[in-house]
């Protein structure tokens, strides 16, 4: 019996002392097909002749925006925060040096505000530019 891997469109002869076994098959082809020890190797048998199939799993390249993301501290948009805290006073009765003063701080809430706008934004556009990220396990059903 012939024994051949099949992999990324090419055919790989094998021995028929590797081609019985498929950790020897998968020790052969490790320093050729990065990632084979967990790589999917299916048989197929045709005539006198045994091709397997490898199928890489996907895994994780780089950072995961997610893991990055649960990381962060959370709280509402500063702006937002300030509006809900003078949404509670009464403005009518502000002298005009507390008017003075929560000018400023209001001016300072919206700076804040934007900032907090921009860094939502630079994540949005990095989870968007992000490439999927396999499941650390097999869903059932599918």
């Amino acid at each position: 019996m012939l024994y051949s891997v099949f992999h990324e469109g090419q055919t790989i002869p094998v021995p028929a002392e590797i081609g019985t076994d498929e950790q020897k098959l998968r020790r052969a082809l490790s320093s050729i097909i990065p990632g084979i020890a967990e790589a999917k190797i299916t048989p197929t048998v045709k005539d006198d002749q045994t091709t397997f199939t490898i199928i890489k799993t996907a895994g994780t390249k780089g950072v995961n925006p997610m893991d990055i993301l649960i990381a962060c501290e959370g709280g509402l948009n500063p702006a937002v925060a300030y509006y809900q805290t003078i949404g509670q006073l009464d403005l009518t009765a502000l002298s005009a040096e507390a008017a003075t003063r929560m000018d400023a701080e209001i001016e300072q809430a919206l700076a804040q505000g934007k900032k907090h706008y921009e860094q939502i934004e630079k994540s949005l556009n990095r989870l968007a530019a992000s490439r999927p990220v396999a499941a650390p396990r097999v869903i059932l059903g599918f």
